[in-house]
């Protein structure tokens, strides 16, 4: 519900939450997740460790929830907030007003913990961030521009093309994100320019999901070459 999840927001919901994915990366603090589990779970390193990626899980299905909700949501939120007891201001957007998913995105730490979900050995995490990358961008060419400026972002996007189990949900998601990043010819020219570290351009990712990808996603890298 587009109430119920804006009220989250006002409510101040994602810095707990990010404390949480902080607090579970942690082995040396006797407060965090990982010395809870240690102590409160039966098993091995191993067994904890998977109870410790559940929360890296829950945050990014909790994360691609929430951009999904506010993506549709046009109506500008004051810098000041609700002035309501128990309710936040928005002192880091940069104008007087934005919209939902702005203040969201633009919170600090929040488009960071995006980006550490895109590189986690979760591939549901991967997945869950290339959807909240698809959200962010679904109206906003300026949220575009900033995935294209993010250091390692798109290379990240190319070796899923190329790299992930073809046909998987996975590799679908990395084609929409690459197609959605084209919004320009500025765009388009940073996309050819791209180079990983050892000069790969974008080229044989497309190729590898034309080629063995699912008919979405074939035919969405084929619109890309288009």
């Amino acid at each position: 519900d587009e109430n119920e999840t804006a009220e989250l927001l006002e409510l101040g919901v994602m810095d707990p939450l990010m404390d949480v994915v902080i607090d579970a990366e942690k082995d040396d603090d006797r407060t965090s997740v990982w010395q809870y589990l240690q102590a409160t779970k039966i098993g091995n390193d191993e067994a904890v460790l998977r109870h410790s990626r559940i929360i890296h899980i829950s945050a990014a299905r909790a994360l691609r929830n929430i951009t999904c909700v506010l993506q549709d949501m046009h109506s500008l939120q004051p810098k000041e907030g609700r002035q309501v007891p128990g309710t936040i201001s928005y002192d880091w957007i940069p104008g007087n007003s934005a919209t939902f998913l702005d203040i969201l995105i633009y919170q600090p730490g929040v488009y960071d913990m995006m980006l550490s979900l895109l590189e986690h050995p979760s591939l549901e995490c991967r997945e869950h961030a290339l959807h909240i990358m698809l959200h962010m961008m679904h109206h906003q060419d300026r949220h575009k521009r900033l995935i294209l400026a993010t250091e390692g972002v798109m290379d990240s996007v190319r070796l899923t093309m190329l790299q992930s189990e073809n046909g998987s949900k996975l590799q679908d998601a990395a084609a929409i994100v690459l197609r959605r990043t084209i919004h320009s010819p500025a765009s388009r020219d940073t996309i050819l320019r791209h180079r990983g570290p050892k000069g790969e351009s974008f080229l044989p990712a497309i190729a590898n999901v034309l080629n063995n990808g699912s008919a979405d996603a074939r035919g969405v890298a084929a619109d890309t070459l288009w």
